[in-house]
């Protein structure tokens, strides 16, 4: 496959008390960038393609990795998503992303 975008998988970080006593909310920070195609895409097509009924707005396939979680967020473009759903096949992985309001 031709990977030529690029998400970045985000991760929780604890809020924190730094050296002068001032609290830092919880946050997320950039974990690591996947190259990847991304394709628009519908819960719709998801249920006429593969019979799932979750929100979605785009497709991303890329390679295998075991940090892509369910229910974990990446950005796309300056956009937060959520990944709905992760199907695997053999060499590669289409995650099904719903872009956060």
């Amino acid at each position: 496959m031709f990977y030529t975008k690029k998400i970045y998988l985000l991760e929780e970080v604890p809020g924190y008390v730094d050296e002068h006593g001032i609290y830092h909310e919880t946050g997320e920070e950039i974990k690591k960038s996947i190259k990847c195609d991304v394709q628009p895409y519908s819960t719709e097509r998801l249920y006429r393609d593969y019979g799932y009924s979750d929100k979605v707005t785009q497709r991303v396939f890329c390679d295998k990795d075991d940090d892509i979680q369910t229910g974990g967020k990446c950005l796309y473009m300056g956009k937060k998503y959520v990944i709905t759903r992760i199907i695997e096949w053999d060499d590669y992985m289409e995650l099904m992303l719903y872009g956060e309001a």
